[in-house]
């Protein structure tokens, strides 16, 4: 939970006032709380082992990852044109905590996807390990920059993502067919045209 959710221990012998505001006279006793500075947290009733305390808290965590399947994949990918694209691919249901914390954290410099389970979009993108990281670079080719996951750190993470938080999303450069005929358009591709030329020769009107 390291970066990722605040741990605190309160020993109510020494602070005994402290837990009466908590409403806290049994111990021990674990409570979880929101973001929300005005939350009076919500005791927690399972098993006091990390996997469970972890599972109930994250639950908890806010989240600005959005679901992304070869259905709205376009719509993902044009809103916030301003923002690069980040995509984990996993086969887990629920979203990691560890990426939840990212997605908050880079809110307003990075859009946060997560492909659950979509073989076209796995298949598109060449993924084939998972969980799998990527910075999109060329959204409409479906490549991008893949983060080495033997590295599962908040701190190596943040390094990787913010090389991209702080650049523009590239765009791609279109250039238009120019229609060439007999006469007209040599500024284009005529002999005193510095221009390098790829012309493609059609039969009919297509």
């Amino acid at each position: 939970m390291f970066g990722i959710i605040k741990v605190g221990a309160i020993d109510c012998h020494e602070e005994e006032e402290l837990c009466e505001e908590f409403g806290v006279y049994d111990t021990p006793k674990i409570k979880i709380f929101t973001e929300n500075a005005h939350d009076d947290g919500t005791d927690f009733a399972g098993k006091k082992e990390w996997k469970a305390i972890s599972a109930s808290a994250a639950s908890k965590m806010q989240s600005f990852v959005s679901v992304v399947t070869d259905e709205n994949y376009e719509k993902f990918i044009e809103t916030d044109p301003h923002k690069n694209k980040v995509l984990i691919f996993t086969e887990k249901k629920n979203t990691a905590p560890l990426i939840k914390g990212l997605s908050k954290t880079y809110k307003e410099k990075l859009s946060f996807g997560q492909v659950k389970r979509d073989p076209e979009l796995f298949k598109k993108f060449g993924v084939t390990t998972f969980p799998t990281l990527m910075v999109l670079s060329d959204p409409a080719g479906y490549k991008g920059e893949v983060y080495d996951m033997t590295e599962m750190k908040i701190d190596q993470l943040k390094k990787f993502l913010s090389t991209y938080a702080f650049q523009q999303q590239k765009k791609e450069k279109t250039q238009e067919l120019t229609r060439l005929a007999n006469k007209g358009n040599n500024a284009v591709c005529g002999k005193k045209s510095s221009n390098f030329c790829l012309i493609l020769f059609l039969k009919g009107k297509g």
